[in-house]
């Protein structure tokens, strides 16, 4: 990636390199100003934790129209952007995807031709060669290339069996916790055998947020919402499909879950998780 595209087709002067994704949101940094793309080698999850906004930023830096141009002592000025990021990493999950995400193209590299040093030699050899890299940019310009449109980047772009696993590797407490009742119809742990699913489940506003709560203490994990919060997400299903989750307002608001009906609503939308326990 670096050594073909960077230097071999774009050049070092229309694109950038860096460690991890934190240097692009530096304060004087001059990876992205003027470029069409910044790799970003080695992303770490710890950059995630540490700075729980950072997804939010590169969202925004690779969407807005323009870009700021900060030098030290000299007056800031707003230029057009242009910038594409390319992230690498060994790190698994090293990025939250989240399930209506519209940016992000994800792909699992194969460990084939890993130690063998022959085989790399080869690969290197060939992406230093200019026959290559000419190769390879007359290929990108064909009309029969299907990457040749990338303004239609979010109608086209290949949407892997990886990308789906980090997606459900990033669900929220929230949409587990309806995957959970999807498939067990109970908010309960300790399921007799002879349990018979049932195909809706009816409780008060107050108790199923209780019962969340309950749910998220026997997995010791911390609450991350608040009870009006909760109904809110509810409440928004309802409006997209008021037949997977049915709001019922009488002296106590109430919510009907249609459990066949919220799974298949779950899965319509990535946020249905087949392995919750």
């Amino acid at each position: 990636m670096d050594i073909l595209l960077r230097h071999g087709i774009i050049g070092t002067e229309y694109a950038s390199q860096c460690g991890g994704v934190t240097p692009l949101f530096e304060r004087f940094e001059t990876l992205t100003p003027n470029k069409l793309l910044c790799i970003c080698d080695e992303v770490s999850v710890a950059e995630v934790y540490k700075d729980k906004t950072l997804n939010e930023k590169i969202k925004n830096l690779v969407t807005k129209e323009t870009n700021d141009l900060e030098i030290k002592n000299v007056t800031k000025i707003t230029i057009p952007n242009y910038i594409n990021i390319r992230c690498t990493t060994n790190n698994e999950n090293a990025g939250n995807i989240p399930p209506d995400d519209r940016r992000y193209c994800v792909f699992l590299c194969s460990s084939q031709h890993k130690n063998d040093a022959k085989y790399m030699e080869t690969l290197i050899d060939a992406c230093k060669s200019d026959r290559v890299a000419r190769a390879y940019y007359q290929y990108l310009l064909r009309d029969k290339c299907k990457y040749k449109n990338t303004h239609e980047f979010q109608k086209n772009r290949p949407l892997t069996e990886y990308y789906k696993e980090l997606v459900i590797a990033n669900l929220q407490p929230f949409d587990r916790f309806l995957s959970y009742l999807c498939i067990y119809g109970t908010c309960y742990s300790n399921i007799p055998d002879d349990f018979e699913k049932p195909k809706e489940l009816e409780y008060k506003a107050y108790n199923i947020y209780e019962k969340y709560k309950e749910w998220l203490v026997c997995r010791k994990w911390s609450n991350d919402i608040t009870s009006t919060a909760f109904g809110r997400k509810l409440t928004l299903i309802n409006q997209d499909d008021n037949t997977s989750i049915i709001k019922i307002k009488s002296d106590k608001i109430k919510y009907r879950f249609n459990l066949p009906n919220l799974e298949i609503y779950l899965k319509s939308k990535s946020r249905f998780d087949p392995d919750i326990y």
